[in-house]
């Protein structure tokens, strides 16, 4: 991180494990969920006898959910840290974002025909909005033994990334634009039975990423006892990003 305190301005890093000084590790744990939902008419408007054109309308639902934790744990070899032998620390910082996306959806798919096989195209565009939600948390448990008694336990509601001038919530609402392309090919295994496989590519503008959502400018005043002096940093400020998935599909289709 780059520390913006006064008089300590400059690159710099916050030891996890270092040789006689501390024993640590560290964790950075990331899950991402993307799901759809589409309700579409599907109409032909060319059918002749080895290709057909429908057109597609309606409406697209997606949800993209990412959850992002940075966690570490250390334990105080040396006095020469400043603390007491044996203390340790355990630090977390999470970022997480939801997105929602709602809008309308136009498209074709064309097909054509020869013998068993079948070629299929899609493609797609969905316009309305995306409704975004980012949540910053963090929080830093210190733990001081006490020679014959209870360990002394301090909570302080910050981390490294996440303090108190950019933890919460926040939402905001961004025009968004979804197109998907797709291609399959098909085999009939009998009249109205059809092996299918596919590949398909969505890419979806304006949504927040949690990664995007950190700020490595650090003002570590706060987290002294004498509160913040100077910039407050780290700061919230929303990025909205593109994002994309594609992959493999099968299956069997039946009509009737």
């Amino acid at each position: 991180f780059f520390n913006v305190e006064r008089g300590s301005e400059g690159q710099d890093s916050e030891l996890i494990a270092f040789a006689n000084l501390y024993e640590g590790n560290i964790q950075v744990m990331g899950d991402t969920t993307l799901q759809g939902i589409e309700v579409l008419w599907r109409r032909a408007v060319a059918d002749e006898c080895n290709y057909r054109i429908d057109l597609l309308a309606g409406w697209r639902f997606n949800r993209l959910d990412d959850d992002l934790l940075i966690r570490d744990f250390r334990t105080v070899l040396s006095g020469e840290t400043g603390l007491a032998v044996g203390t340790t620390i355990e630090e977390f910082d999470r970022f997480k974002t939801r997105n929602r996306f709602n809008g309308a959806e136009l498209g074709f798919v064309a097909q054509t025909r020869r013998c068993r096989w079948s070629l299929e195209v899609l493609m797609k565009l969905a316009l309305g909005s995306t409704h975004s939600t980012v949540t910053i948390d963090g929080s830093t448990t210190t733990t001081v033994p006490v020679a014959g008694g209870a360990p002394d336990v301090a909570v302080t509601s910050s981390g490294l990334l996440a303090q108190g001038t950019n933890i919460g919530i926040r939402e905001t609402t961004e025009f968004s634009v979804v197109p998907e392309l797709g291609i399959m090919l098909g085999y009939d295994l009998t009249c109205r039975l059809r092996a299918t496989f596919g590949y398909s590519f969505i890419y979806w503008s304006r949504v927040a990423r949690p990664g995007d959502q950190i700020d490595l400018d650090l003002n570590l005043s706060q987290l002294d006892a004498g509160g913040l002096v100077g910039i407050p940093r780290p700061r919230f400020a929303w990025v909205g990003n593109d994002t994309w998935a594609q992959g493999l599909n099968f299956g069997l289709d039946y009509r009737f």
